[in-house]
């Protein structure tokens, strides 16, 4: 069916704005809850959510003209189940949610569906996913299996049934998942599927033993999707011209969970023989003539149901999120204090997603604010600074505002972000001693007068370690018949020793905070990195020993460079043995259990940050 691309773009359109204002002005007020009333938080993320998924239901069936064949079980929505389909196109939820409103419009208010991670960074609908408690993976079983273990005890711990959709071929059968497929299916002497990929069995039969461990599991249903006529594999089709499927077909059939097997590898040859099945039922499926491609029910219960909505529910809430979108932006534009309410929204929603997208570990020694520190880092990325914000959170979130950053003098002219550095005092260095001693003498004489204590954050690195910084220390240490390290870079004692005496002539240090930096999984190394390709660190170490300033040397510089050169000797062996295990999960820091802490980061800040900026 070919439509207007406008259509297309109308259809994006509406649903980016009225999840994004559905956002901001429905569920955000009620984020406090998720601390206070976790269960009632549910009720209301999930029924806001819910009703919004009318909206896109509608759009379809009524506007676009889109007809829902569903046949087979019905499926409960007072029971917690495991909902299993094929993967035919990027687009198979969206139509899902039809076949849920035609079964039992509660059903789209207990349904949660597993996405690919990067989905919960799209401002709004990303956004109202995470209040939905949707299960985000990234698609690898060592990174998901802590999640899958979490939301599962997650959703037994609210109380709330709810029905997990899970497409076990991992990705859509788009043209490369097709050619992998077959490889795969080459190389273990497995059938070439021509209509579904074979599934990943491992996440399968782990996704069905956590929900076993919890008691939360009473059905499975096994969806079959098929689209008779039209397939359109992705949201750009749609929006670059504007066409739609005339036709979806969805058959149930339901496996009460004790007729499933108790071991994993009865559970992977099972979800093996139910897509052998659904290849032949497709195969079926297609090789009729369009006009008559339908599904012969594979339950024993024919339920059929219309295949357009009827009632005026469709209506109600089309009108509701189009008339509310209409009066929230009349309100944005008019209103200075709506504008301040929504840029607040956003930056939480956007903090939430830096703090909880990363996991970031904080053990060793607690910093304390109250007291003018030297704290000194490896410098492995361009972005440590940048997550070590995490960490100060976790310690104290006082140090926010008592910590004092070096950075490259260049930075400073930032449009920006610059010019609030330099307003907060950070301290820009040229990286050459003779032209940043008298620099370093005069903001460390600037924070002694200013009768405040901050702890200022030095690189003794002097850069990060990237190919060609590491490519100069190989040479310097050759040079200097030194060791080459592999984790770290040979620190410039200069600057450290200078910074240090003057700190120690005005009175303005009484510890040095070692913090060792590590990435146990991605290393991102710049910035340029993180926004060009998006990528980010999932899994970020903070170690901190605590170093008394008496047990340093004094008026000795050269006792003093050895110091600091023997301080990174050993952290490059705490470095390798962090890096010595091959399986990320397992990589950390060793923890003295008579002095070391672990740090997490307590809701009480956020929901502090969300009363005094709300």
């Amino acid at each position: 069916m070919n439509l207007p691309n406008l259509t297309g773009l109308f259809f994006w359109l509406l649903l980016f704005l009225s999840s994004f204002l559905g956002s901001i002005f429905l569920l955000f007020p009620f984020i406090p809850l998720t601390y206070f009333a976790p269960s009632l938080w549910r009720i209301f993320a999930d029924c806001f959510v819910g009703y919004w998924l009318i909206l896109p239901s509608s759009l379809c069936d009524y506007i676009l003209g889109v007809k829902f064949h569903i046949t087979g079980d019905m499926i409960s929505c007072s029971e917690p189940a495991l909902i299993i389909m094929n993967h035919r196109t990027r687009l198979d939820w969206l139509f899902f949610w039809n076949a849920l409103y035609k079964m039992n419009p509660w059903l789209l208010t207990t349904e949660k569906i597993s996405l690919k991670k990067p989905l919960k960074s799209i401002p709004g609908a990303g956004w109202a996913m995470q209040c939905a408690a949707y299960l985000f993976l990234e698609r690898n079983y060592k990174d998901d299996a802590h999640t899958i273990s979490d939301m599962i005890t997650y959703y037994k711990d609210v109380g709330r049934h709810y029905q997990i959709l899970f497409f076990p071929e991992g990705t859509d059968r788009g043209e490369r998942a097709a050619k992998s497929s077959d490889q795969f299916a080459m190389q273990h002497g497995l059938p070439l599927y021509h209509f579904v990929l074979h599934p990943r069995t491992t996440g399968f039969s782990y996704m069905i033993q956590v929900m076993r461990q919890k008691s939360y599991l009473k059905n499975v249903y096994d969806i079959t999707v098929g689209y008779p006529d039209e397939i359109i594999s992705s949201e750009l089709e749609i929006l670059r011209n504007g066409r739609f499927p005339h036709a979806v077909h969805f058959d149930v059939k339901r496996y009460n969970e004790n007729d499933l097997p108790q071991d994993n590898t009865g559970l992977i040859n099972w979800i093996n023989n139910i897509w052998r099945e659904k290849e032949d039922r497709l195969k079926n499926f297609y090789k009729a003539d369009v006009a008559n491609r339908k599904f012969s029910s594979s339950s024993s219960k024919k339920n059929n149901w219309p295949i357009h909505a009827t009632g005026i529910d469709y209506y109600c809430a089309f009108s509701f999120w189009i008339t509310m979108s209409v009066i929230w932006i009349y309100f944005i534009v008019s209103s200075f204090f709506v504008k301040i309410y929504v840029f607040f929204a956003c930056v939480f929603y956007g903090l939430i997603e830096v703090f909880f997208g990363a996991r970031v570990t904080v053990s060793g020694m607690k910093i304390d604010h109250s007291e003018p520190a030297l704290i000194i880092m490896n410098h492995r990325t361009c972005l440590d600074w940048l997550f070590f914000w995490n960490a100060l959170i976790r310690i104290d979130p006082w140090l926010l505002t008592s910590q004092k950053i070096s950075l490259k003098a260049i930075v400073r002219h930032l449009p920006g972000a610059g010019w609030a550095m330099a307003s907060n005092a950070y301290l820009f260095l040229t990286r050459r001693f003779e032209k940043d001693q008298a620099h370093i003498e005069e903001m460390i004489e600037y924070y002694a007068n200013s009768k405040h204590a901050y702890q200022l954050l030095l690189f003794p690195e002097g850069t990060d370690k990237d190919f060609g910084a590491t490519e100069r220390s190989r040479r310097f240490a050759l040079k200097q018949g030194l060791i080459h390290y592999n984790y770290v870079l040979h620190p410039r004692t200069t600057g450290f020793t200078a910074l240090l005496r003057k700190m120690r002539q005005v009175g303005y240090i009484k510890t040095i905070y070692d913090v060792t930096v590590a990435y146990a999984d991605t290393i991102v190394q710049s910035e340029f990195e993180l926004f060009s390709n998006g990528s980010c660190p999932k899994n970020i170490h903070f170690y901190v020993s605590k170093i008394d300033i008496n047990n340093l040397p004094e008026k000795n510089d050269e006792l003093t460079a050895q110091w600091l050169t023997n301080c990174w000797k050993a952290k490059e062996e705490k470095l390798a043995q962090f890096y010595h295990s091959d399986d990320a999960q397992y990589r950390t820091f060793k923890i003295d259990s008579n002095y070391d802490k672990i740090f997490s980061v307590s809701f009480f800040f956020f929901f502090y940050i969300y009363i005094v900026l709300s």
